[in-house]
């Protein structure tokens, strides 16, 4: 960090960090889609390939033994996509046919069943059957005869295997069509019976049961029976957090099962039958919606990243979305709430020009975006709709969200099969947010040809298009991009073109990656950085109470914010008993915080270089703001040094064992913003800083040198030399206790000397524990000495003195010198009342002359004020008619004159026989508003005895007319 004062440095990271919050609120008010629901459903279409919401990214042929195989596929035979493998797969009889789509594989796998394969299915296996750290995924192969069990995990190369296990089941005759699994490792299977099973697996085998079983769910034989004869289910869906099941039933009815808090039950909720007769109450002129034409043909469960207020989305055949919540009371739910009903409580249909006898298939949801597959005569194609961010973002920054949608069709080679979305993607609706290095969201469409693989665009991958697309002439051409800065907003797009400059993806080399973006090259960089001078001047369209900013300072202020946001309000570390002692390992991923640090380190080094962007005079408030905004991100990148160096230690719960109890305490909600931005925070970081110096000393024999050369260079400012010789003579001092008596004067004195020379980064807390330390050893003086180094290092020229020149009125230079020193005065002034209260006996009293003698030997006049003040206000002002210090006669002339004060100047110039000058301030005093008729008498009677101890002949007229003046006014009071 460039400031060297950390009071400094601390002020202007919490400033910024107010104005990253301020401005952050855009995404944490970004509306519900339900907020954004209306009877008017309008849709819209990109006007150019480079910002379509979804486009073609590439397409992957499929081996010819693959193709030979899918083209005999029957219309129930087992087909799909399991992003979480990176395979493709599809059954043809007993053989099973898997596709590394990923690695470009050319031949396909296939394996071969004992019976016919009727289903398949990719789960989360259960945390105590298989081994964790291994087997991540479960392959179910369900046959005409029994459902198997093999194990997946990952090798080395991050290629896959496949382990056979001896976990199976028979399937009773009912073959198992549909496989799904919770993400606690349950099973539901869908028989081609109409009902649901649960597919039931341990490690041993018990006294009646083997190691595979299953079960079926029903409330009895006969009303399973009823339905899968009457209206048999077609579809099981798991929501996210595995805690309801849904069933969708052939007469589209849909059944809620709460499976429990843990995840372990299963309790039938309601069975909802009028999605027809609802939906068209809600759009009675639709010719979409009918009785003739009603059929669902598949239900998704909804993230709460989507909504809180409905949790369940169905499709019809006609393009139709139904959006359901299962609580009376839909709005802002929590996961764990148990579900009480089903209502449909908004429909949206298709764009006006899709026709009734237009028939959609196969279709996938999440967060917003639907795919289905549209049917045509000749061709089919994948059919998108999806939100427009930009007009969202601009309604709701105008009070009243309002949702339009872009609406596309892309045509595939071949025959559609199935359709999924890739796993490595935490998506998110409000797509503004995203970094362009995080991966983007991919829609892989299985077909007889291969697999097409379309790509969600985020605003920031237009961006990117459009940006790739412009060469050398882009200041030219630099209308063509305001139409994109226009419509997502101007401080939202310079959020995302930091993005775009703080990206480092290398190439990718050989092989498909799906994940990774395509690289910002330095064309693309100039090429933005043309557009953050052209657009960043124009004011922000963020709303604001007091001060308006840019579109560079609130778009930098957004990016900073959304860059940090995963980590920002996270705890850093999580509670484990180590050796039956509480102790903490970090929460949060090295990997998540490395990230971060370098998308940090980018931005700090564009802003250090683009000075036409970023200038460096600091003169207005938006300027200084944003120095601020760096300031934050420099110590962020420290802090992430400091943490990641915590976990490379391997020893993070050790570590923490050496924290105080309290530190301790703190330590298990601590978040990063609270460790940075808080008083308290800073103090933990200190004492966990403490611990790891500690840890480091104890492991390099004590060797300084040594461990400052290590610490320095991973941990930066939160273990440098100054940390590091704090730490060390903290604990040198508080050692001196146990000393023998000859030696502890010399560690005292050497810790103080080491004080010194790093005064200036010692931040107040700590030098408050190490003066209470020297005193509390008998050695007050040492606490007052580094006290007032600390105050003189913030302001080696005394800068403050103005206050009294001034008045007391300070300009923002002064006032934030003096906020920097004030922590330090204070400290000094209780030593001082410790010293002072003391019982008076000869030994004490030496101890406060040194005490006093070493505090107003300061020649920082404004020092000698405050600690006036400080006496006043604590009634001990005699203490300093006793010493009468200097400046002392300075301050109490200070005008306006209060009454305390020029009580004491009235007793201060009579102890110092200025009897004239006495005699006036008691005069003054007795003439005072308020005074009870003894207490006036006091003074005047004391003006007169001072005044007829002025000797000097040339005063004596004076004061025979003042001491008449006395006269009258004793008069007047006995009257």
């Amino acid at each position: 960090m460039e400031t060297s004062c950390p009071e400094k440095a601390f002020n202007a990271i919490e400033e910024a960090s107010v104005i990253l919050e301020s401005r952050g609120i855009i995404d944490r008010q970004f509306p519900d889609l339900k907020q954004a629901f209306s009877n008017r459903i309008i849709y819209e279409t990109a006007k150019s390939e480079k910002v379509k919401p979804v486009v073609l990214k590439t397409t992957l042929n499929m081996p010819i033994s693959g193709i030979e195989g899918i083209n005999q596929l029957k219309p129930d035979s087992p087909a799909g996509i399991a992003p979480e493998i990176n395979r493709a797969y599809f059954a043809i009889g007993k053989c099973l046919y898997l596709w590394d789509y990923v690695n470009g594989s050319n031949d396909m796998n296939i394996y071969e069943e004992e019976d016919d394969i009727v289903g398949i299915g990719f789960v989360r296996p259960k945390p105590d059957v298989f081994n964790s750290d291994k087997v991540y995924r479960l392959l179910i192969v369900s046959t005409v005869s029994q459902v198997k069990l093999i194990a997946i995990s990952k090798d080395a190369t991050d290629g896959i295997r496949f382990h056979q296990t001896d976990t199976y089941t028979s399937t009773s005759g009912i073959n198992m069509k549909s496989i799904v699994g919770t993400s606690d490792g349950r099973v539901f299977m869908l028989g081609n019976d109409g009902n649901v099973w649960e597919l039931d697996y341990r490690q041993t085998e018990g006294w009646f049961t083997g190691k595979c079983s299953k079960r079926l769910h029903s409330s009895g034989i006969f009303s399973a029976l009823f339905l899968s004869v009457h209206d048999p289910v077609i579809q099981i869906a798991v929501n996210e957090a595995g805690r309801v099941l849904y069933q969708l039933t052939e007469h589209s009815h849909i059944i809620i099962t709460y499976l429990g808090k843990n995840g372990q039950d299963y309790q039938t909720i309601t069975t909802y039958s009028k999605s027809c007769e609802s939906s068209r109450l809600m759009c009675p002129n639709s010719p979409l919606i009918n009785a003739n034409n009603f059929k669902i043909i598949s239900i998704h469960p909804v993230s709460i990243h989507e909504s809180r207020s409905y949790q369940l989305v169905a499709i019809t055949s006609t393009g139709c979305r139904l959006y359901y919540t299962y609580h009376q009371h839909g709005d802002n739910l929590k996961s764990e709430d148990i579900p009480s009903d089903l209502a449909l409580i908004h429909v949206r249909t298709p764009p006006e020009n899709t026709l009734p006898n237009q028939v959609f298939s196969k279709s996938t949801y999440k967060d917003g975006f639907l795919a289905l597959v549209k049917n045509d005569q000749q061709k089919e194609s994948v059919f998108t709709i999806c939100p427009d961010l930009g007009k969202l973002v601009s309604t709701t920054l105008a009070g009243r969200p309002s949702l339009t949608e872009f609406v596309d069709e892309i045509t595939v080679a071949g025959k559609i099969v199935a359709m999924s979305e890739t796993s490595s993607t935490q998506s998110q609706v409000n797509e503004l947010a995203a970094h362009y290095t995080t991966p983007t969201r991919h829609l892989l469409v299985l077909t007889t040809c291969g697999l097409s693989v379309l790509i969600k665009q985020r605003p920031v991958d237009m961006l990117f298009s459009l940006v790739s697309s412009s060469y050398q002439d882009t200041a030219l051409r630099i209308n063509n991009f305001k139409d994109f800065f226009d419509h997502f907003g101007y401080s939202n797009s310079c959020a995302m073109s930091f993005g775009l400059v703080t990206s480092s993806i290398p190439p990718s080399g050989s092989g498909f990656k799906l994940d990774t973006s395509q690289p910002v090259v330095s064309q693309t960089l100039e090429t933005v950085t043309i557009l953050l001078q052209e657009f960043s001047r124009l004011l922000s369209d963020l709303p604001s109470q007091n001060q308006q900013y840019t579109s560079r300072h609130d778009g930098l202020a957004l990016f900073i914010y959304r860059t940090i946001r995963p980590i920002w309000d996270k705890p850093l570390f999580t509670e484990i008993l180590n050796e039956g002692k509480n102790a903490y390992i970090n929460a949060i991923k090295k990997g998540d915080l490395l990230n971060i640090q370098i998308i940090l380190k980018n931005l700090v080094t564009f802003i250090e270089s683009h000075s036409a962007i970023f200038p460096k005079n600091n003169a207005t408030i938006e300027e200084k703001s944003i120095k601020n905004m760096y300031e934050l991100a420099v110590y962020l990148i420290e802090a992430v040094a400091f943490f990641v160096y915590l976990i490379d230690t391997g020893e993070i719960a050790i570590i923490t064992q050496g924290l105080k109890t309290h530190s301790k305490e703190r330590l298990k909600s601590a978040s990063l913003k609270q460790l940075l931005t808080t008083t308290d925070g800073r103090s933990l970081v200190r004492d966990l800083s403490g611990s790891l110096i500690e840890y480091t000393f104890k492991k390099q024999n004590y060797d300084t040198e040594y461990v400052i050369s290590i610490l320095q260079q991973n941990c930066g400012s939160f273990c440098d030399a100054n940390v590091v010789l704090l730490h060390r003579a903290t604990h040198d001092i508080h050692s001196a206790r146990s000393a023998p008596g000859s030696q502890t004067k010399a560690i005292l004195n050497s810790s103080l000397h080491i004080l010194q020379k790093i005064a200036a980064h010692i931040p107040a807390p700590s030098l408050a524990e190490i003066a209470k330390e020297f005193t509390s050893q008998g050695y007050p003086v040492y606490g007052v000495s580094i006290a007032l180094a600390c105050a003189k290092a913030r302001d080696p020229n005394n800068t403050t003195n103005e206050l009294t020149k001034a008045g007391y009125l300070m300009n923002d230079t002064v006032a934030g010198l003096f906020n920097a020193k004030q922590p330090f005065y204070d400290t000094v002034f209780d030593i001082l009342l410790e010293v002072t209260r003391k019982v008076s006996i000869s030994s004490v009293i030496d101890v406060k002359k040194e005490v006093y003698s070493a505090a107003f030997s300061s020649d920082d006049i404004t020092f000698h004020h405050y600690m006036y003040e400080k006496f006043m206000e604590h009634n001990i002002e005699e203490e300093l008619i006793k010493e009468s210090p200097s400046h002392l006669e300075e301050y109490l002339n200070i005008h306006p004159l209060s009454y305390k004060r020029l009580r004491v100047l009235a007793k201060y110039y009579r102890k110092h026989e200025q009897f004239e000058k006495a005699a006036k301030a008691y005069i003054t005093l007795g003439q005072s508003e308020g005074l009870n008729n003894q207490t006036r008498f006091e003074y005047l009677t004391n003006a007169s005895i001072c005044a007829k101890s002025v000797t000097s002949p040339a005063k004596q007229y004076e004061m025979y007319h003042l001491l008449q003046t006395v006269s009258q006014l004793l008069e007047s009071i006995r009257e």
